[in-house]
């Protein structure tokens, strides 16, 4: 039998986007949001850019330049929003300067193509074509865009985009159609359920999963508020719990009313959960279901940022908009902002956090886009 080698390098181009640029793009109606994008399949709807939260990876694990900067390209093409902090976590901070009008070419691969488009073996390497080898960085630093700049028209496009959401099955069917837990499932949710310093609560899950076995467990919901067993530890901020329960529960299951877990981190406080949750790649973008009164006590249309921003746990907060700086700059279906709920729960030291974060040194915008596939029979 005979083989054929054929090595593949995807050229890509990212740029750091214009104040111009960005205003353009958060013009309304053109600015999408990947939630949107995800129903319909696509990274792009009706021609119009996503703005994308950042890969766990990237936040979350200690990486060089070139780790992060791949970390990025590996999601493929969209619009992502990076603070300084996280900018310089790509290009790092080196004297010397290569004018490239903000935009550089990058792959990974085994290839080499030509001289001007060099390709570094299982790495990605910002390149250009009189400095081949050397770091980037701007004749001119990049000029950050303020937040609040944006705000009006983000909160007409959010508006607009709450339209099109999903509209749940009515909560009292799916409560009826929810089966009663055994007894072994009604002992395991209550041992989730137990704080963290609470041996008691491990021996029992112990025990059970060595009888059953953790993936029958993890497929059962609650009939009352069909969140899984790992709503329920997230909830109590079980960290040791969440971690196993990872192995076995999805990490963005949704509960009656649309609920993920980290929505019931967020909204407990539980900043340990809340960051394992992110670090496993927890969806940040997922709202709660739009019935026309208010579900749990919160309102509808709302991801988990605002579940932590209601109950008063700025932390939470924060560890969301370092994945995802927009976030401060949503809107739940009644058209309410972070803001605006903390100021519903009288929570005014979330609101002067976020106030200060709208207010504060701005974010980059950085596009990523395909320009090229090259291949070689190796």
């Amino acid at each position: 039998m005979s083989r054929l080698r054929v090595g593949i390098a995807h050229l890509k181009s990212i740029e750091i986007l214009s104040k111009s640029e960005v205003h353009e793009l958060f013009a309304p109606l053109k600015a999408v949001s990947s939630s949107l994008a995800k129903a319909v399949g696509s990274h792009c709807v009706d021609g119009h850019e996503l703005i994308k939260p950042l890969p766990s990876t990237f936040v979350y694990s200690e990486q060089s330049s070139q780790e992060g900067l791949k970390s990025l390209l590996e999601q493929g093409e969209g619009v992502y929003c990076l603070t300084k902090t996280q900018l310089d976590k790509i290009f790092g901070s080196s004297d010397e300067t290569i004018d490239i009008d903000h935009k550089l070419l990058l792959a990974s691969s085994q290839l080499s193509t030509t001289p001007e488009l060099p390709i570094t073996s299982h790495q990605v390497s910002p390149q250009s074509p009189s400095h081949p080898n050397s770091a980037i960085s701007f004749p001119e630093p990049p000029s950050p865009v303020s937040i609040s700049s944006l705000l009006p028209s983000i909160k007409e496009t959010a508006l607009s985009n709450n339209t099109v959401l999903t509209a749940p099955p009515p909560l009292l069917a799916l409560q009826k159609d929810a089966r009663v837990l055994p007894e072994d499932g009604r002992r395991f949710f209550e041992a989730c359920g137990e704080p963290s310093s609470s041996s008691e609560g491990m021996s029992v899950l112990s025990d059970l999963i060595r009888e059953k076995g953790g993936t029958y467990f993890a497929k059962m919901v609650h009939p009352t508020h069909g969140g899984t067993p790992l709503h329920v530890a997230a909830g109590v901020g079980n960290a040791e719990v969440c971690e196993w329960l990872l192995d076995h529960c999805d990490v963005n299951a949704r509960s009656f009313n649309g609920s993920t877990p980290l929505h019931w981190a967020c909204g407990s406080g539980s900043l340990d959960v809340t960051h394992l949750l992110l670090a496993n790649n927890a969806d940040t973008e997922i709202v709660t279901y739009t019935w026309t009164r208010e579900t749990f006590g919160k309102d509808s249309g709302q991801t988990a940022a605002f579940w932590a921003a209601e109950s008063g746990y700025w932390k939470c907060v924060e560890a969301i908009l370092n994945l995802r700086p927009m976030a401060a700059t949503e809107v739940d279906e009644r058209g309410a902002g972070l803001v605006d709920v903390a100021v519903k729960g009288l929570q005014f030291g979330v609101k002067k956090h976020v106030d200060a974060f709208l207010e504060g040194d701005g974010v980059f915008f950085l596009r990523v886009k395909e320009e090229q596939v090259v291949s070689k029979v190796l």
